[in-house]
């Protein structure tokens, strides 16, 4: 019997995917814009007893229509994430660390299509997402201080979920709901009090509507 080498064993696993989603017609590439609601929070220190906040989401959409199960999707995003301390508010006026970021999540999408035109249908998601700070305030007894140099400059974690396609006019609506689980640190290492911000970490439950079309 044929003994394979166990070195061979990732390469042909590769391959087999690669074949599978091979494209069954020309590559399409898609474009298109989305706005939504988030829900973030921050996990990782119980000691700050963060709680979640209501927080706007909006980007675009490119890209790549492999076949009918199957895409990948750049999905550029400028979020706004954070958290409520609670075992920091002054009295009834809560603390909050607010942070805006441009996210990148790249996404590979499966799709289960319906319809003649195999545009609508059912779909779930799951990538890594790079997000990039560029601002940082937190708010104590109603006074805002700029907090940047505390926070690193990028984030990193992975984001998964699904949702359902329609088929619109020349494109498509596109319903997602998301979670994007921060899996870096927020604060530097040398952050003050660092008893409240060690290894709290980013999470984002992200809710967004959206519409893309054919550029070519």
């Amino acid at each position: 019997m044929l003994r394979r080498s166990p070195h061979l064993v990732v390469p042909l696993l590769l391959a087999s995917i690669c074949g599978l989603a091979a494209p069954t017609h020309a590559v399409e590439v898609v474009a298109g814009m989305k706005i939504g609601f988030t829900r973030s929070n921050m996990v990782g220190n119980d000691l700050a007893d963060p709680e979640g906040m209501n927080n706007l989401t909006l980007g675009g959409i490119l890209g790549w229509e492999i076949n009918d199960w199957f895409a990948v999707q750049l999905q550029p995003m400028w979020t706004q994430k954070g958290a409520e301390l609670k075992n920091y508010s002054v009295g009834d006026l809560p603390t909050t660390l607010n942070l805006d970021y441009l996210e990148f999540p790249v996404l590979a999408k499966f799709k289960r299509s319906i319809g003649e035109d195999r545009r609508g249908g059912a779909f779930g998601v799951v990538g890594p997402a790079l997000a990039v700070k560029l601002r940082a305030n937190v708010v104590v007894a109603g006074a805002e201080t700029n907090v940047s140099d505390n926070i690193h400059e990028a984030d990193w974690g992975v984001a998964f979920g699904g949702g359902y396609d329609i088929a619109s006019g020349p494109g498509v609506t596109t319903i997602d709901v998301r979670y994007v689980m921060g899996l870096g640190d927020v604060f530097n290492d040398d952050a003050p009090n660092p008893e409240a911000t060690d290894g709290l970490k980013n999470g984002s439950l992200q809710i967004t509507i959206g519409w893309f079309t054919g550029v070519f």
